[in-house]
């Protein structure tokens, strides 16, 4: 969501978001190899006991295979404005639940939506069921580590 935030001086406006932090941090991930950043969920949501963070995890698995059914169906339907809007509000949860690689495939989508071609759009589809199965095991991983 992008805000017009005050003014440098008069006519030009400065442009702020709320998400700019986590956009960088997006950039960055590629440091970072693991599908969802722990420490980072950790100190967006609060919370520290495993086993609250591990139902954080699973509502993010939740609502990630019901977005990606959904960006299937608009996308086999060819409703592309609503196609549009899943895709965004599945970045936005990725990007509140950490998931950093998977919000910079879904941002790639949005951008292919506007200009790629529709192999495109399916083959980062497909991506982004992968990294979807790669967030499955990450969280069953977790469970297992800490006997959840």
């Amino acid at each position: 969501m992008i805000v017009y935030f005050g003014h440098k001086k008069a006519g030009e406006f400065l442009l702020f978001s709320r998400y700019a932090s986590d956009v960088k941090k997006m950039k960055n991930h590629a440091e970072f190899n693991e599908p969802i950043d722990l420490a980072e969920l950790r100190d967006m949501t609060g919370v520290e006991e495993t086993d609250l963070l591990l139902e954080v995890l699973l509502s993010l698995i939740d609502s990630t295979r019901a977005q990606v059914a959904e960006i299937n169906t608009h996308f086999t339907t060819n409703e592309f404005v609503l196609l549009k809007k899943s895709v965004h509000c599945a970045k936005g949860g990725a990007l509140q639940a950490a998931a950093f690689p998977l919000a910079e495939m879904l941002r790639d989508l949005e951008n292919l939506i506007e200009n790629g071609s529709r192999e495109a759009i399916a083959a980062k589809i497909k991506e982004i069921e992968k990294e979807q199965i790669r967030l499955m095991l990450f969280v069953n991983d977790f469970r297992s580590e800490h006997d959840i």
